[in-house]
């Protein structure tokens, strides 16, 4: 990144000397920066990495607001595309909320649920499918990376018995009519807007990698948070009023989330790992625990029994030691 194309772009744009502060990024390539334009409010810079299409986030945001929910403006856009200013949601992301008003979390929580479903008939035939290959690739991050962190090297025979099972499961998952799906809808994606009126009241970012795919992920993904410890007790609460609002049996919900949370958190614990040892950034590392718990909790139902009994295969055979082995 060139700081002073950076530089440059904000002068020209909002003056000479305006203030301009780097904001920690996420875990993918774009860089993040707060604009504080004298007598103006404060802005998002995003620089995207040269190859990144700016028009795809522009598409889905317009679709998301069409939708009621709330998505941050883009307001310029620089001629090579890699500069993007967008609208400010403040310091209001989940997280940091609920960190000082720890009292609104059924509240929020119960916000955050309700804006699932307003995503689901978004029509967007342009988008990819969760496919079965989707799944795939995800799944062989935990064999690639996590196991061989852990000095675990499965066979081609045992890689055989893994992909199997995940072809079962998988085809299983893809029983239903896909929706859209955010695909990384969890607390530091996500922001409380209370100025604004129900659904409008989450407003959500990183959404330009969404897919058509389950309906159950992006709850999923709100509940199984590898950042912050969400309350079991409110969380089953949350799960038994989504069922409900979907119109699901309970049988079939159970299974499905318990299986999508395997999926999600072993590709998490993947990709964990190669951001710490390939991208250097160790800091990933603090969430593992919080992922394995994930883990393991999806692995004592009967629809992860296949997985659970790979893993204690693995764990006998290999004799190598792992925390995770000793709670499966």
């Amino acid at each position: 990144m060139d700081i002073i194309k950076v530089t440059e772009f904000i002068t020209r744009h909002f003056g000479q000397g305006t203030p301009f502060v780097c904001i920690p990024g996420d875990a993918s390539d774009r860089q993040y920066f707060r604009i504080m334009p004298e007598k103006e409010d404060p802005r998002i810079l995003m620089w995207l990495p040269p190859g990144h299409d700016v028009g795809v986030q522009r598409f889905l945001g317009r679709k998301l607001a069409s939708a009621g929910l709330s998505v941050p403006t883009i307001q310029i856009i620089s001629d090579d595309s890699q500069l993007v200013v967008m609208e400010d949601f403040g310091a209001s992301r989940l997280k940091e909320t609920l960190l000082g008003a720890p009292g609104e979390e059924w509240r929020i929580y119960r916000q955050a649920m309700a804006a699932i479903p307003a995503l689901h008939p978004i029509d967007c035939v342009s988008l990819l499918p969760y496919d079965a290959d989707a799944y795939h690739r995800e799944l062989a991050l935990f064999v690639q990376w996590y196991l061989p962190s852990h000095l675990i090297h499965p066979t081609a025979q045992q890689l055989d018995e893994f992909s199997e099972i995940n072809a079962r499961v998988i085809q299983d998952l893809m029983n239903i009519s896909p929706v859209f799906v955010h695909r990384d809808y969890h607390a530091e994606n996500l922001f409380f807007l209370p100025e604004r009126e129900s659904i409008a009241q989450i407003g959500m970012i990183d959404f330009q990698d969404a897919l058509l795919g389950h309906p159950l992920y992006d709850l999923v993904s709100l509940l199984t948070d590898a950042r912050r410890d969400v309350d079991k007790d409110m969380s089953d609460a949350l799960k038994q009023q989504f069922m409900l609002e979907i119109g699901w049996q309970k049988d079939q919900f159970e299974v499905a989330y318990a299986q999508l949370s395997f999926q999600r958190n072993a590709k998490i614990l993947g990709i964990f790992t190669r951001l710490a040892q390939r991208d250097q950034k160790p800091a990933y590392l603090a969430f593992m625990p919080r992922v394995e718990a994930h883990l393991l909790e999806a692995l004592q139902h009967p629809g992860c029994e296949p997985w659970r009994a790979w893993l204690c295969k693995l764990k006998a055979e290999t004799r190598v030691s792992l925390a995770l082995w000793d709670q499966l």
